[in-house]
């Protein structure tokens, strides 16, 4: 079972098995779109997904299609311009607020992007809450203080150089 409540089905050594025709008809197009390499579709799909748990069972159903890494470099590097565009509309626009809890959105943004590997955007983030880790996102990860501190590490040693 999924830990957010999705069955995956059966597992096959390290690949994940879907099958299409018991399952979510979302999953289908956007395995069928990953079959295809056509990651245009697959953003169009994802990007209206509303819950992150959710979000999270169509990424990963996305990407255990065979071939997925012929053409997702590109998809990566689509979502990268996705995510810059999303910080500038919310903590990085001027008149984004510091209310009470403003840690989380940076917590999310820093974490999106570190697994994007777009390090600058993911140093500026952390510079911006220092040691305020927030429990949402971190601890959908395994060792979340310590996933924290590493990709903190790695966010401003690839930025310094």
């Amino acid at each position: 079972m999924w830990p957010f409540g999705r069955g995956f089905g059966q597992t096959s050594g390290r690949r994940v098995v879907i099958d299409p025709a018991m399952g979510d008809p979302l999953a289908a197009r956007l395995i069928s779109a990953s079959r295809q390499g056509d990651w245009r579709t697959i953003r169009e799909l994802l990007a209206n997904v509303d819950h992150p748990d959710d979000h999270l069972f169509y990424v990963t159903v996305t990407t255990n299609v065979d071939g997925v890494e012929q053409w997702v470099d590109e998809w990566v590097a689509a979502v990268r311009a996705d995510l810059r565009a999303a910080a500038d509309r919310s903590v990085r626009h001027p008149d984004y607020p510091r209310r009470p809890g403003w840690p989380l959105s940076h917590n999310v943004f820093a974490m999106t992007f570190s697994f994007a590997e777009d390090w600058p955007e993911a140093a500026e983030q952390f510079n911006a809450i220092g040691g305020l880790m927030t429990d949402f996102p971190w601890y959908y990860l395994p060792f979340p203080k310590w996933r924290f501190r590493k990709c903190r590490s790695l966010a401003r040693a690839a930025h310094a150089g």
